[in-house]
């Protein structure tokens, strides 16, 4: 498959812009080409740009559900285990280490967000699995999805985070840590981005928690 300066395939570019007709042509003919599932999925749904990103990155970062909707679908197309689906969609990293929870709790994609966890409980991954990929996994700068939301003042997105982690019943000293007191860029914590952004409702919800 052609690449682009960048690194990128004609399937990221069709993603990032949200083409989704383009998407399904392009889909329609590798199927054509009597391609195997192996190769489909190098090609599609694995193929990384030079600063690591995937086609599900592409997507995750501009809120596109349906094209996520789209390659979701091809990949349980091909069959994938639930290993090769987490790892191709969860915890591939892409530019500064963000993974798609990253990206989407960043931009304040709530629907998103929503579709993306709807997807790993369908993999039955484990309460520590979901916990280490989802609330913990961390950036080439120390940033967790909760740094991201609350630099950028998207309560509904912390909301659902700390709805999921009470949801897989971890104990206070456990969301202490990861919440409260884990480190970012340049050291800081929800607390200093919150208070340096002037997120006042953000503020307001991270003390309610910590009582």
């Amino acid at each position: 498959m052609s690449n682009c300066e960048y690194g990128k395939t004609v399937w990221h570019m069709a993603a990032e812009r949200s083409h989704v007709e383009i998407l399904e042509k392009l889909w329609g003919w590798a199927k054509e080409l009597q391609l195997k599932p192996g190769e489909l999925s190098n090609e599609v749904l694995l193929s990384k740009g030079k600063l690591g990103e995937t086609v599900w990155h592409m997507a995750a970062e501009r809120g596109h559900v349906e094209v996520l909707e789209k390659l979701w679908g091809w990949a349980k197309e091909l069959q994938l285990k639930p290993g090769e689906l987490s790892n191709e969609v969860f915890l591939s990293k892409g530019e500064y280490g963000k993974t798609v929870w990253h990206m989407t709790a960043e931009r304040g994609h709530v629907e998103l967000l929503e579709k993306l966890w709807g997807w790993a409980k369908v993999l039955q991954l484990k309460p520590g699995e979901l916990s280490n990929e989802v609330l913990l996994s961390k950036g080439k700068l120390g940033q967790t999805v909760w740094h991201m939301a609350a630099e950028r003042g998207h309560v509904e997105i912390l909301e659902k985070l700390w709805g999921w982690a009470k949801e897989l019943q971890l104990k206070s000293g456990e969301l202490i840590n990861m919440v409260f007191l884990s480190k970012g860029e340049y050291g800081k914590t929800v607390w200093h981005m919150t208070a340096e952004r002037d997120h006042v409702e953000v503020l307001e919800k991270l003390w309610g928690w910590a009582k």
